[in-house]
């Protein structure tokens, strides 16, 4: 990718248009100078206590928002990033279009990594049993077979195509 995940993020964040600052909260000197390089600003440091692997985002935002208060005034919201190179300014307007019309005043309130885990058919394969399947196929039992999330694309769309293209060159070129 040749930069810095958060890069990606402040970015996007400039080209939206949206912000009159780019804050980022973090703890790491190293970090805090990677943001600055890209244009975003860190006026303080985060405190020890909320910075371990697992503070939950809220207090973290308060912190920050509690800071931007005293020191900038009140904002009337705030959009909130994470590192990832997938993130656009097209998207960050997209997202801001639909809080606005559908008059909410927030969106995922926890740690992606609190979400449970999501599993969908992924349409590869199934095994079936004749020998030993109920005449009532909803009474048999239906075992799942995990697979890593890269082999795991359902083909439905030409977008779908390119990222089943993709993944496949990334992880799988290898195994032939």
């Amino acid at each position: 990718m040749g930069k810095p995940l958060i890069a990606y993020t402040i970015e996007a964040a400039r080209k939206s248009g949206f912000f009159d600052h780019i804050l980022v909260s973090t703890d790491s000197e190293e970090f805090a100078e990677v943001a600055r390089g890209y244009g975003a600003e860190v006026p303080f440091m985060r405190p020890a206590e909320l910075a371990d692997d697992f503070t939950p985002t809220q207090p973290v935002i308060d912190h920050a928002v509690d800071w931007v208060k005293e020191n900038w005034g009140a904002p009337e919201r705030y959009c909130q990033f994470f590192a990832n190179p997938f993130v656009t300014a097209e998207s960050i307007r997209g997202g801001y279009k639909m809080l606005r019309e559908q008059r909410a005043n927030c969106y995922a309130p926890c740690r992606s990594q609190d979400l449970p885990v999501f599993f969908h058919d992924a349409a590869q394969f199934y095994w079936i049993e004749l020998t030993d399947l109920p005449a009532d196929r909803k009474k048999g039992l239906n075992l799942p077979y995990f697979l890593p999330r890269y082999m795991v694309v359902d083909i439905d769309t030409k977008e779908d195509w390119h990222i089943a293209e993709r993944l496949y060159q990334a992880f799988m070129c290898d195994e032939e």
